[in-house]
């Protein structure tokens, strides 16, 4: 059970570093307006929210694109990193990863308006990329080698 709750927590750690850093490349490569900036140094959230809504309208496609990349990678990665931690390849880490991805993503739309499809694509990718990584760890974590009950058959036992 430990081991089930602290790949889930490494999972959200590694989900949401994910998520940041798509973040700060999306923002290196097309930069939020001087009005964004602006509000985001006085920490008026009322003037960030209207600043991104106007920018929005004008950003760069791909710009709007890599937000709910940032999103469905960040849930990928952190579904595989708690599935493979919790051994055997555990589904309920992985899934809790990705409902708290698909959470902080609402909260996320709640706060700032997005485009439509931005937040469809982001809630419907979320929750089939957790899937997807935790089915592209191997089925079964079978130790190799000899068991007991083989080492008896061939009257291996002592």
């Amino acid at each position: 059970m430990i081991r089930g709750i602290l790949s889930t927590l490494v999972g959200l750690f590694v989900a949401f570093a994910v998520i940041a850093a798509m973040d700060w490349i999306n923002h290196k490569l097309y930069p939020p307006s001087a009005a964004i900036a602006a509000a985001a140094a006085q920490q008026d959230f009322s003037a960030l929210r209207v600043a991104v809504k106007d920018w929005l309208t004008t950003a760069p496609q791909m710009a709007l694109i890599l937000i709910p990349i940032g999103w469905v990678a960040g849930a990928f990665w952190g579904a595989l990193v708690a599935a493979w931690i919790s051994r055997p390849r555990s589904l309920p880490p992985a899934l809790v990863v990705g409902a708290l991805v698909v959470l902080a993503t609402i909260a996320n739309l709640l706060m700032i308006p997005h485009p439509a499809w931005i937040a469809v694509a982001g809630l419907a990718g979320i929750p089939l990329a957790s899937v997807t990584a935790w089915s592209l760890l191997p089925r079964s974590q079978i130790p190799s080698g000899p068991q007991p009950y083989d080492m008896r058959k061939k009257n291996m036992a002592c």
